[in-house]
């Protein structure tokens, strides 16, 4: 099942971090998932493009400094698009600091890829 990764982080700074990242990322899981970084909570229409692209299920990973700014938690969603059903998954937050690196990114999205 092909599956989409967004990154969900909240500030300028982050955002520029995981960019510089994301090369590296996007190469460890080359061929099996899709791994993007948004500032903003992707919309119907994103998800739609994501789903022309042969997504299936979308894994939303907040990305924080402050857990208290964040009270999201965990919970999965079943979006009716055009052709069919897309499952998208809110994981925990993860925190990001200045010891945040690839690997500990790498990580985090393999055991939200673990059935």
């Amino acid at each position: 099942m092909p599956i989409a990764v967004v990154l969900l982080v909240s500030s300028n700074k982050t955002l520029r971090k995981i960019a510089n990242m994301l090369g590296e990322i996007s190469t460890y899981f080359k061929g099996i998932v899709e791994v993007v970084v948004a500032k903003t909570k992707p919309t119907k229409g994103d998800i739609e493009r994501l789903v022309d692209h042969g997504v299936r299920k979308v894994i939303i990973l907040p990305i924080v400094e402050n857990l208290k700014k964040n009270l999201e938690i965990s919970h999965t969603e079943n979006l009716r698009v055009a052709d069919g059903k897309i499952k998208i998954v809110y994981a925990n937050p993860m925190i990001f600091s200045s010891r945040t690196s690839v690997k500990n990114l790498i990580i985090e999205i393999e055991k939200l890829l673990k059935p």
